[in-house]
């Protein structure tokens, strides 16, 4: 029997949501976002409206293409523990949990320290980060050169060494 961890896209399909690829530039703020209808209750973060997305799409930037197990993982997680009536902050947190499930996947293990998604404790385990920083970090989402680092007050000399050597930036060329 397939697993959610192993067919996320089967998942979707199941509930007739479509996954859709975009333009990078139209998602950057976000990376990915749904509305989606689940037990007769539509699922979405203000994002959605934001982006216009219609009902029962997943969108999903197109430089997470090779990452899609992952990121619709996370997104049908999420969407779930909304539907349970989690705010959307527990419901994010909750499925980076489950997430977990991946660890030791090389793909995922990459994904998790690009710096437009990284969580706050991948970005202390990696560089020592504190809460201050990682709220500063993540206010100036998207980052296309892991050098815009340096411009962050917060942000001392050794932190930003450690950050480039051990993450990356999926706008990056």
């Amino acid at each position: 029997m397939t697993t959610l961890s192993e067919m996320p896209r089967k998942v979707a399909h199941s509930h007739d949501w479509q996954v859709v690829y975009i333009d990078p530039e139209k998602i950057e703020d976000y990376n990915a976002c749904y509305r989606v209808e689940l037990e007769g209750k539509e699922i979405s973060p203000d994002a959605a409206d934001d982006l216009g997305i219609p009902m029962n799409d997943i969108w999903i930037s197109e430089k997470l293409r090779d990452f899609e197990k992952y990121i619709l993982f996370h997104e049908i997680r999420e969407i779930k523990y909304r539907a349970q009536g989690h705010d959307g902050n527990t419901a994010h947190s909750k499925a980076l949990e489950d997430e977990k499930i991946f660890q030791g996947e090389p793909e995922w293990e990459k994904l998790r320290k690009e710096i437009n998604i990284a969580s706050k404790n991948t970005l202390a385990e990696l560089a020592g980060i504190n809460d201050d920083t990682f709220d500063q970090i993540k206010s100036n989402r998207p980052y296309y050169r892991l050098k815009e680092l340096e411009d962050l007050s917060s942000l001392d000399r050794e932190i930003y060494l450690k950050l480039k050597e051990k993450s990356w930036s999926l706008y990056q060329a």
